[in-house]
């Protein structure tokens, strides 16, 4: 399976020049053991060596930010665990490594993600509220719609008047994952694998 997602992420961003994935050879590869190039390079996070190589951290955040908006909104296939040791700056590349753990968000589920986040951008209650409802598994019994708007809105104030750009994006999904769990809602797996993967991108951006 490891090797199937390598597979699929190495044809999504076949076309991404700044990006790599390790060859993968699958006359060596069984249910037991992965085989695959060996990555050198540099961890994203070593600074130092990055800079005294000549590159540019800014440059390397804003394309892993783009490359990873591609993958979730675009691809719908996305790293789900991109900590720093499966990262790795080679030959002016970002090296994608460890296809173990990955993420899905089919068509609808992107577009409403997007739409959330655009209700995010607005500080729109209702907008955030629909998308959310909208993605939602009901299983375990529907949710107090009074309450829910409330604890949406709530987070929404505590955000303040804060543009988008200064909003912390992982604290704040984790903030609204948090009201569905107490209003009962079941996320998508995608989106739960996605709150995680959000996580770890800020760690890496923030180095």
């Amino acid at each position: 399976k490891e090797a199937d997602n390598m597979e699929e992420f190495a044809r999504c961003n076949s076309d991404v020049a700044f990006v790599g994935v390790p060859t993968l050879y699958r006359r060596y590869t069984t249910s037991q053991v992965l085989v695959m190039e060996y990555i050198d390079g540099f961890s994203i996070t070593d600074t130092e060596a990055l800079q005294k190589n000549g590159y540019d951290l800014h440059e390397i955040g804003a394309k892993l930010v783009d490359n990873y908006i591609k993958q979730v909104i675009n691809d719908g296939f996305f790293h789900a665990d991109p900590h720093p040791g499966n990262l790795r700056i080679r030959d002016g590349k970002i090296i994608w490594i460890d296809m173990g753990m990955m993420g899905r968000l089919n068509e609808r589920e992107r577009g409403l993600l997007t739409e959330a986040v655009k209700g995010i951008a607005n500080h729109d209650v209702s907008r955030v509220e629909n998308a959310v409802l909208s993605l939602a598994d009901f299983r375990k019994g529907k949710p107090d719609r009074e309450q829910l708007y409330q604890d949406l809105r709530d987070i929404l104030q505590r955000y303040g008047d804060t543009d988008i750009a200064g909003i912390d994006i992982a604290d704040f999904f984790m903030d609204v994952m948090d009201a569905m769990k107490k209003n009962r809602i079941t996320m998508p797996h995608g989106l739960t694998m996605l709150a995680r993967g959000l996580t770890h991108m800020e760690g890496d951006l923030a180095e």
